[in-house]
Formats: C-alpha cells, sequence, structure tokens
C-alpha cells in the first residue's frame, strides 16, 4: 500500500483515499499513517458528539494529522439562510 500511496503522490497533485468507518475497524488510521493526514466526513444527525470524540482521540493517538471536517446530509432547512441551489 505504501509504494501505491508513493506512486499515486508522484502522479498527481492531490490524492483522496476513501476509507471505511473509523472506529468499527482500523483501515483508516493505517492507511492515514502513509499519507499527509485524514480528512474527518461526519453524516449530520448521526455521528454522536462521543463518537467523533473517539475517533478524534484514535486519530491523535496514532500521530494522524487531521486536515479538516466534512458534515455531510446537512438538511437544507438549516441552509436556506446561508445560501441557495
Amino acid at each position: 500500500m505504501a509504494h501505491l500511496v508513493a506512486a499515486a503522490e508522484r502522479e498527481f497533485d492531490h490524492v483522496l483515499f476513501d476509507a471505511p468507518p473509523l472506529l468499527p475497524v482500523t483501515d483508516a488510521v493505517v492507511l492515514s499513517k502513509w499519507t499527509s493526514g485524514a480528512i474527518v466526513v461526519a453524516r449530520s444527525g448521526h455521528v454522536k458528539r462521543t463518537e467523533f470524540d473517539a475517533a478524534q482521540q484514535l486519530l491523535e493517538t496514532a500521530g494522524v494529522r487531521v486536515l479538516g471536517l466534512v458534515l455531510n446530509d446537512v438538511p437544507a432547512a438549516m441552509t436556506a439562510t446561508y445560501g441557495g441551489y
């Protein structure tokens, strides 16, 4: 996997790997050790604060740099004051 990551980074400016959920399996933590960091994706209204905290602690313990957070599936009613489609 390390060779695949290195080859992709030589070929492209930006490389994103989609990994399974962080808490049930360790694939994302292992993969992120070979990358510049992790982008955490959380589903609005479904991920509990304790789960988010546990995921953050797991990444921190593994020495993974968190590059950002994506909050998806945000209800449209919550975005009405920000903009439109």
